[in-house]
């Protein structure tokens, strides 16, 4: 992938048979939330990169993260270990933001 993306958050659910991924990366005025199972395609939202969603995003991260959610919760994987949970996954994220990119296929919905 051309564009050189910052990992914000990393969080992954593994625990009662969960194998997913939540997170957001940015990418210059861009930020792009992403989630999906682990080794399947991603969903990924598109939004302004303003200090106004990276706050908003940093508390779902918060919230993701915390213990007692029915769906499970999300242990944050530091960006330098990423590839210790998901070994390609800087490969396999890159082709999909792309494709995601050039098919403007991105989720739109109204929080």
């Amino acid at each position: 992938m051309d564009d050189d993306y910052t990992i914000e958050f990393f969080g992954w659910c593994s625990e009662d048979g969960h194998d997913k991924v939540w997170g957001y990366v940015t990418i210059g005025d861009r930020l792009y939330n992403f989630w999906g199972r682990r080794g399947k395609k991603f969903t990924f939202k598109q939004e302004d990169n303003t200090s106004f969603q990276n706050s908003k995003y940093a508390r779902k991260a918060e919230q993701k993260c915390r213990s007692g959610r029915s769906s499970g919760a999300y242990t944050a994987i530091s960006p330098s270990r990423v590839e210790d949970v998901w070994p390609d996954f800087h490969e396999v994220f890159g082709r999909q933001l792309l494709f995601a990119k050039l098919s403007d296929g991105f989720f739109n919905h109204v929080d």
